[in-house]
């Protein structure tokens, strides 16, 4: 057990994998946990708190449809309580590890550095750019901010991006892929490790995080029907403007250089990523099913 840390948020997708991993002494979720923080009204004096020293809040709502729909109530979760919560982990003594989103630009341009200025174009973007805004205040300085790109894993059954296309593709049914969609997509298992080694080295401050590989999502698509053995046919090409609901950022490629500067990581690459994944969906028979 790992009685330094707290998570926050353990049963998201990264958090989930964080407690998993990383085997904090504490973990919450404002459901189902031996522990509960409700983020809207956090409390961390509630929890058994002994020898943690950092808090890792993975909690929040990412969906950006519930925000535009909610868009008072997801913010008090997003931004208000967030920010309640990493200023309660200050005056506790429990340094705050919080994350970000590339979807705080617009996309218009990609290769975005931590200091590019942010111009969100949906309410989620604009929760979390508010959030990296007002972060320094709320802690005195002393945080973590990691602004993700996409996270995956190579999971079955997960619904994270490979998975989500590869269940689509071996259900028979067309994958509808932005071509106009850039980004740099990384392993859940590299953030995992990133995320210690940051800690270990009392990094401070905001960060990029994402792969060093730049492609789009149609890109992605072709790659994982090749490694199905499937017809590329099934794969649809389109612009992300055709999707309904909220606008999204098309070029959302983070610059990371300062990240690989900090920590030594070699992200795992997309082609193996596929393959690793392909390889268990076959094996599996789902193609049979």
């Amino acid at each position: 057990m790992n009685r330094k840390l707290l998570v926050i948020g353990s049963k998201g997708f990264i958090g989930k994998h964080l407690t998993a991993s990383l085997n904090p002494a504490i973990h919450t979720h404002h459901k189902e946990s031996p522990h509960l923080i409700d983020l809207s009204t956090p409390n961390l004096k509630t929890l058994p708190l002994s020898t943690e020293t950092h808090a890792i809040i993975a909690a929040g709502c990412a969906n950006i449809n519930d925000c535009n729909k909610r868009p008072e109530e997801t913010y008090a979760i997003n931004v208000t309580g967030t920010l309640r919560l990493a200023k309660q982990c200050t005056e506790l003594g429990l340094f705050p590890i919080l994350f970000s989103t590339d979807y705080v630009f617009d996309g218009k341009e990609g290769g975005y550095t931590e200091s590019s200025p942010t111009s969100p174009i949906n309410i989620y973007g604009k929760q979390k750019a508010e959030l990296e805004k007002r972060i320094h205040d709320a802690t005195n300085g002393n945080y973590l901010m990691l602004r993700l790109s996409k996270i995956y894993s190579t999971s079955i059954g997960d619904g994270s991006l490979l998975d989500e296309m590869m269940q689509t593709l071996i259900q028979g049914r067309i994958v509808r892929a932005a071509s106009d969609q850039i980004f740099c997509p990384l392993h859940i298992d590299n953030l995992v490790t990133i995320i210690q080694k940051l800690i270990d080295q009392k990094i401070t401050g905001l960060i990029n995080i994402g792969g060093k590989e730049t492609l789009s999502r149609y890109t992605l698509a072709l790659e994982a029907c090749e490694n199905l053995n499937i017809s590329k046919t099934f794969i649809e090409p389109i612009s992300l403007d055709e999707l309904e609901g909220n606008p999204r950022p098309k070029k959302t490629a983070l610059n990371c250089k300062k990240l690989y500067k900090t920590v030594d990581v070699k992200p795992q690459r997309l082609r193996k990523s596929i393959s690793i994944l392909a390889a268990d969906y076959l094996n599996k028979d789902f193609l049979l099913n």
